[in-house]
């Protein structure tokens, strides 16, 4: 049994476009995924920054609580 050329030519010219494309396509692939790693890796940075804020805030608000909270209270002059 034979095959058409053409049929052949056609098969010969997808295995070769799928071999000049494929470096091409890792290529891209790996510039997407090092974006999408980044991106993450920044937002995880800004979370912690965000988390230590209200930390430090709530600190600070429990440390001035206490401070009030020691302070005398003005007794009023007849």
């Amino acid at each position: 049994m034979t095959v058409n050329d053409q049929i052949t030519d056609a098969v010969r010219l997808a295995q070769m476009f799928t071999i000049d494309t494929a470096a091409a396509h890792s290529r891209s692939t790996l510039r997407v995924v090092s974006a999408q790693t980044l991106g993450l890796a920044l937002h995880n940075a800004v979370a912690a920054q965000q988390r230590s804020q209200m930390q430090n805030e709530a600190a600070t608000t429990a440390a001035c609580a206490q401070l009030l909270a020691l302070a005398p209270t003005p007794t009023p002059k007849p």
